[in-house]
């Protein structure tokens, strides 16, 4: 409605729908009654919510100015205000949004909104949906913008809270051996030099030389190992925060629970500047697994429990679940693997029964081989673990599927019927709290099953997506990409290994050049790289680190196709869009996974032979290597049971393709097969440049050669 008097125009404007109240005061110039006056700007907007006050506050009626746009600007300290359940505005990238109405009709309560009450929660809301949603569902409840824009509400964040690619320094990591450490004399003092002497091994000029031999460029093949020039720097980005990192006195560490203090501590450390800001992608935390310094339990976290959860949640489950864990609100454990169950996922002894008269399901471990044993951050870390357990409704049994169980309440003590605790020393990996969980009629609420392909009704129906419709094996997405992701960091293990091996083979000299005209002991020396013998074990394990190291990666090329390219691990965007391939790639990454652990791990030990008795020193680093990842061979399914798995498929495939059914992709060299008469003598022999880099780098090249 509009009306005019004495020269004054008054508009008011009333939504229903959204309980919107505006009001403009507008004075007309040519009106002689306010010729002497200046024209002033319309009144801010009115609002109104449920439960706000009729009337906008004094602060925001300060605040008049209006952008280009013709939305108002509000500055930080007057959105800082609205804070409250019945006045809740949020900044969602750089606009402002008024929520108070809109909070009891938001699909994940209304708790993930309060929590930015009066500040920006772009990070969060980015995290979960696509940048349009409000303006296409939710319009009117932009009442504005931040005053400023970004640069306002980056200026107002802490430095270390910058998504810039550097880290401030007063966020670096501190030394590692702090109080707590067991102290240690002072190893002799060194001076770098050419010439020996006391305080010298007289090799400072060594390593410089051999890596001037060099015929390539390095940044070059760095860039062409990483994937690109833009993912060097990411990667470098994120092995920023280490720089200042010195953890040398791990191995003078006394106990496993000593390894497991100094590992917290230097997780949290390096992550807790990033969590309000930073959303890492799979490949992110591959990256972070390569680069860290101190291996340990809280990686299960990023790399286990938060993927299931965005894999398998529901959008409200991702939400209320998936945005605590980034932020290690909550620290998950991945429970799937038992005492008497391992390989044989479908054998699990856990159960999960449905008590449709609570609309809660009981969980139980019925005997001594169902309890859950070897999950990581289970023994100590955990709070909240996802358990895989059989599903019965009503006597019949629904197979596995993953439910989410709280551990430990508020002081960090098991709830009622869950026994946990740790398996106790192991070979190595000490700062991994390997644990064992028993549960006697855990109840828990019928929404913690995770229902993103299934979900059960109040009633006890059991209701199922047509993804799974079509493939009923969805719940092993999280084991079989743990697999695959495996194949890559075994070539990464055994190129640390390498590179110590390598470095110990040009440094050490034993054996006189000439031993015929060699009068004296002082006579020059040969370094242990220049025979033929040890050139041969440590370029053997180097080759097999690159081969290991491209396989990875195009496993991981595999992975993405299946999924359209989705990385985030805390969104649930749909995944699996061809899930047509899953069968193949589950088959394909447990043979690579059994077959890449077991040369890294036989690589990795024949490298700390090739450094002798120094070798066997834990500060060698390479020993350390050798005792840390030999589990892997075993982890996520036993290398000759994998093996196993994937041949069972190859003989399958084989009997297929002799039949005139040729699968495409990896095993479409099966081909000529399916030719009446076939001999293979009579296949064409293929000719290629087998040095270059793009067969190098294809393992589905390799193979026909």
């Amino acid at each position: 409605a509009s009306l005019s008097q004495g020269g004054v125009q008054t508009r008011v404007e009333l939504d229903p729908h959204s309980k919107r109240f505006s009001m403009q005061l507008v004075w007309d110039e040519s009106s002689p009654n306010v010729s002497a006056q200046k024209s002033l700007p319309p009144s801010p907007t009115l609002l109104s919510s449920t439960s706000a006050q009729p009337i906008q506050s004094p602060e925001a009626a300060s605040s008049p100015s209006t952008n280009a746009s013709g939305l108002r600007e509000y500055t930080l300290e007057e959105i800082a205000k609205h804070n409250k359940e019945n006045d809740c505005w949020v900044i969602i990238n750089g606009q402002v949004i008024d929520a108070t109405s809109f909070l009891k009709d938001h699909p994940g309560g209304k708790k993930p909104i309060l929590i930015y009450a009066g500040r920006d929660a772009s990070a969060e809301f980015n995290m979960l949906h696509k940048p349009d949603v409000i303006e296409k569902y939710a319009p009117k409840t932009i009442i504005g913008v931040v005053k400023g824009g970004e640069a306002a509400i980056a200026a107002a964040k802490p430095a270390h809270a910058e998504s810039a690619p550097q880290h401030a320094s007063s966020h670096q990591v501190s030394h590692v051996s702090a109080e707590g450490v067991v102290a240690r004399a002072k190893p002799p003092s060194t001076t770098p030099s050419n010439v020996q002497s006391w305080n010298s091994g007289g090799t400072a000029n060594v390593l410089p030389e051999e890596r001037s031999k060099s015929t390539f460029n390095l940044e070059k093949m760095i860039n062409y190992l990483d994937g690109g020039e833009q993912v060097t720097k990411r990667k470098r980005w994120i092995r920023s925060p280490l720089k200042d990192v010195n953890v040398e006195d791990k191995y003078f560490w006394h106990s496993p629970a000593e390894y497991m203090k100094q590992h917290v501590r230097h997780f949290i450390k390096v992550h807790e500047a990033w969590w309000d800001d930073y959303i890492p992608t799979r490949s992110d935390v591959q990256l972070m697994s390569e680069s860290a310094a101190l291996q340990g339990s809280l990686m299960n976290h990023y790399g286990l429990f938060l993927p299931t959860i965005a894999t398998h949640g529901n959008v409200e489950q991702v939400m209320h679940w998936a945005s605590r864990a980034i932020k290690m609100q909550i620290i998950g454990s991945y429970a799937q693997t038992e005492l008497g169950h391992g390989s044989n996922v479908r054998g699990l002894q856990t159960t999960a029964v449905y008590d449709k008269s609570t609309e809660e399901f009981v969980l139980n471990t019925p005997t001594l081989q169902s309890m859950k044993w070897w999950p990581g951050t289970l023994g100590k870390i955990a709070t909240h673990a996802v358990v895989y357990a059989q599903l019965i409704i009503n006597g019949k049994e629904y197979g596995v599927h993953a439910f989410m169980l709280q551990l430990r309440d508020e002081n960090h003590t098991p709830l009622s019927g869950i026994e946990l605790g740790d398996l106790g020393p192991k070979l190595g990996d000490h700062a991994n709290d390997t644990g064992y969980m028993r549960l006697k009629d855990v109840r828990i609420p019928r929404d913690y099953l995770l229902s993103k392909y299934q979900s059960v009704t109040p009633e006890g129906e059991y209701v199922v997506t047509e993804a799974k419709k079509k493939n009923s094996k969805l719940h092993y997405t999280t084991m079989i990409y743990t697999r695959g992701s495996m194949i890559k960091t075994a070539g990464n293990y055994l190129a640390r290994a390498v590179t110590i091996a390598t470095r110990y083979s040009c440094v050490r000299r034993q054996g006189f050049i000439n031993s015929k005209d060699a009068d004296s002991y002082k006579s020059e020396e040969r370094k242990i790289i220049d025979y033929q013998v040890q050139r041969y074990r440590i370029f053997r394990q180097m080759a097999l680190a690159y081969a290991i190291r491209f396989t990875g990666d195009w496993m991981k090329k595999q992975f993405n196709e299946m999924e359209g390219g989705q990385e985030k691990i805390g969104t649930n965007e749909e995944r699996l869009v061809n899930i047509d391939a899953l069968p193949d790639i589950a088959a394909t990454s447990a043979g690579l996974k059994a077959l890449s652990t077991f040369l890294a791990s036989q690589g990795i030990e024949d490298c700390r032979k090739c450094c002798g008795g120094n070798g066997y020193l834990l500060s060698s680093g390479v020993a350390a290597i050798a005792a840390d990842y030999v589990w892997q061979t075993t982890a996520e399914g036993d290398w000759i049971i994998l093996m196993l798995q994937t041949a069972r498929m190859l003989v399958r495939s084989l009997q297929s393709a002799a039949q005139g059914h040729v699968a495409e992709g990896p095993l479409d060299y099966l081909a000529p097969l399916k030719e009446k008469g076939f001999r293979l003598d009579r296949v064409p022999v293929l000719c290629v440049d087998t040095l270059s880099l793009i067969h190098i780098s294809e393992p589905t090249r390799l193979r026909r050669i």
